[in-house]
C-alpha cells in the first residue's frame, strides 16, 4: 500500500512524462546496485534522454554550460591509446557522469517537472530501498551488516541533504517539522550512512542557508536531534565505531616524504596524494596540459591491496582533484572549475530562495566530497548535477523571458 502510493503516479513525484519517471527511477536504481565500473545506468539515461521531447526554450549563450563538463571527455580521449582499454573505458564512463546527469536536469526542467516533489518522492524511494536493505543485512550479518549497507544505497546521500533542507524550509516552530512523517525516516536513514562527508556538507547547506530558509531556533534544536542520535548510538556500543572512524579520518591527513607500506596501510589516501603528486610532477608539459589520458594509472612505491586484488598502479584516486589533473590536465581541471564558477555567479540572480540554496549548496558539496571521495565523479552526485542542470535551465528561460 505504501509504495503503491508513492509511485501512484509519476506526476506525483513531480516527473512530467512516464518515460521520464522511469528512466530516472531505473537509472537511479541501476547506479544504487551497480559496481564502481560500470555506469550502464548513465549510459541507459543519456540514450533516454536523446528520444525525448522537449519544449522549445530559446537559447542564450551562457545557457550550455555542459560544454564544459564535456570538453574534459574529449581532452580524456587524445592520449587514451597509450593506455589499457578497459581502464580507459572507465575513466570515460566515470567522466560522463557530470555530462549526462546535468542534461537531465535541463530536460527535466524543459518537460515541466517540479524539482521539490522530485526530490521528495525519491527520497521515499530512497527510503525504503535503505530500509528493506537494512533488514537483509541485518538478518544475513547481524549487526555488522549495517556497516556493509553504505556501498550498495551511497547515491542517496546528495539526495537526502536536499531532502532535508527542503523541510526545514520556512517552518517556523520544531511541532510543525515533527508533524511531516518523513521527518524521523530522511534523519534516520541519513543518520545511519555513517558519513562523515555528508555531514559536513549538511552543515554547509545550512550555514548557507541561514535564517532565509531555517530559523534560528529551529536550527539549534536539529543540532540537538544530533546529538540525541549520538547518545542513541553509544547506547548500543557505536563509540568504538565513530571513535575509529574518526582516528582513521585524522590519521589520513599524515603526510610523509620518505614513505614505508606501513605508513600508506595507516594513511592510504594520503599516500594516494602523494603518489599523484609525484606522478603528474614527472608528466611532460604537453601531459601537465592535457594530462595523461583516459587509463592512465598512478604508480605506487608499495603494492597496496584493493577490492581484494593487489596492485602496484592505482587507476583512480579518492582525491578528484588529483584524478582530474591525471587524466585530463591543466585544462580539464580549468573547464570543472569554470563550470562551477559560472554556475555560481549564476546563483545571484536566483530570486527562489530554496533553489539559490541549493544551488550553492550543490557547489560547496561538490568541491568538499571531491577531496575525499572523487565527488565530481561520484554515483552520490548524481542529483547534483541533476538539480545545477534543473536551475540552469530556469535561470537561463528567466534571462530570455521565455515560459
Amino acid at each position: 500500500m505504501l509504495i503503491s502510493k508513492i509511485i501512484h503516479t509519476p506526476r506525483q513525484i513531480g516527473a512530467p512524462s512516464q518515460f521520464l519517471f522511469w528512466g530516472l527511477l531505473l537509472s537511479v536504481l541501476g547506479l544504487f546496485f551497480s559496481s564502481n565500473y560500470l555506469k550502464l545506468g548513465s549510459l541507459f539515461l543519456m540514450g533516454l534522454y536523446i528520444f525525448l521531447p522537449v519544449k522549445k526554450i530559446r537559447r542564450y549563450r551562457g545557457e550550455r554550460l555542459e560544454f564544459y563538463l564535456l570538453l574534459p571527455c574529449v581532452i580524456g580521449i587524445f592520449f587514451a591509446w597509450k593506455n589499457h582499454l578497459a581502464d580507459a573505458v572507465r575513466d570515460i564512463l566515470f567522466f560522463l557522469i557530470p555530462y549526462i546527469y546535468f542534461l537531465a536536469g535541463k530536460r527535466f526542467f524543459k518537460q515541466g517537472g517540479n524539482i521539490r516533489a522530485l526530490i521528495f518522492g525519491y527520497s521515499k524511494i530512497y527510503c525504503v530501498i535503505f530500509l528493506l536493505l537494512l533488514c537483509f543485512f541485518w538478518y544475513e550479518m547481524g549487526f555488522i551488516g549495517v556497516l556493509e549497507i553504505r556501498d550498495f544505497v551511497s547515491p542517496g546521500s546528495f539526495l537526502l541533504v536536499y531532502c532535508i533542507v527542503l523541510l526545514y524550509e520556512k517552518r517556523k516552530s520544531w511541532q510543525n517539522l515533527l508533524h511531516n512523517p518523513w521527518f524521523i525516516a530522511v534523519h534516520a536513514v541519513f543518520l545511519a550512512q555513517f558519513s562523515r562527508t555528508y555531514v559536513i556538507i549538511l552543515a554547509a547547506f545550512f550555514f548557507l542557508s541561514g535564517k532565509k530558509i531555517v530559523d534560528g531556533k529551529i536550527m539549534w534544536r536539529a543540532i540537538a536531534f544530533f546529538f540525541i542520535a549520538a547518545l542513541i548510538a553509544g547506547a548500543f556500543g557505536l563509540y568504538d565505531l565513530i571513535g575509529e572512524t574518526l582516528h582513521k579520518a585524522i590519521s589520513e591527513l599524515h603526510f610523509n616524504d620518505d614513505w614505508t607500506q606501513e605508513d600508506m596501510g595507516t594513511s592510504y589516501r594520503a599516500y594516494e596524494i602523494f603518489a599523484a603528486f609525484n606522478e603528474f610532477k614527472n608528466y611532460p608539459f604537453i601531459n601537465k596540459i592535457l594530462g595523461g589520458g583516459f587509463g592512465a594509472l598512478v604508480h605506487l612505491d608499495f603494492s597496496v591491496v584493493l577490492g581484494g586484488g593487489e596492485y602496484s598502479e592505482i587507476p583512480w584516486m579518492h582525491n578528484g582533484y588529483f584524478y582530474i589533473l591525471i587524466k585530463s590536465g591543466l585544462i580539464g581541471m580549468l573547464c570543472y572549475l569554470t563550470f562551477l564558477v559560472k554556475i555560481f555567479r549564476r546563483a545571484k540572480h536566483c530570486v527562489d530562495t530554496s533553489g539559490r540554496v541549493m544551488i550553492l549548496g550543490s557547489i560547496a558539496g561538490l568541491l568538499l566530497s571531491n577531496m575525499v571521495i572523487c565527488g565530481i565523479f561520484s554515483n552520490e552526485s548524481v542529483f547534483s548535477y541533476i538539480v545545477l542542470g534543473y536551475f540552469s535551465s530556469f535561470l537561463a528561460t528567466k534571462k530570455t523571458g521565455s515560459h
